[in-house]
């Protein structure tokens, strides 16, 4: 499984993670389960944010979701959060969610 993670900046990811997802060879993503979250600030003019962006730039490398991208909430803009009250517990759930969809649909073993 790959976790791709990132703060949103300027409603899309950062060029760091932009940069990282581009130079993963695409091989190495097939048959791969593959999930993208972010960070981001709530607020009404703050819809847009990272990890549609980077779901958008594997789809366009032949990559799948294994679930849809997910945000998770920041207290202010910061770099560094910190999280909304329950966001951790939010992100929490998510990851054990994850754990039983790969238990559901194992990852390829690349020999």
């Amino acid at each position: 499984m790959l976790i791709l993670g990132c703060p949103t900046q300027g409603m899309r990811q950062t060029p760091a993670m932009q940069s990282f997802i581009t130079s993963i060879p695409r091989e190495l993503l097939s048959g791969l389960s593959v999930v993208c979250f972010d960070t981001r600030f709530r607020g009404g003019f703050w819809k847009i944010s990272a990890a549609p962006s980077m779901a958008k730039q594997l789809h366009t490398m032949g990559v799948g979701l294994l679930v849809p991208p997910e945000s998770f909430f920041v207290k202010s803009m910061k770099k560094e959060g910190p999280l909304l009250a329950g966001e951790l517990e939010r992100a929490a759930s998510w990851a054990h969610m994850l754990s039983e969809k790969i238990a559901v649909h194992p990852l390829a073993v690349k020999s």
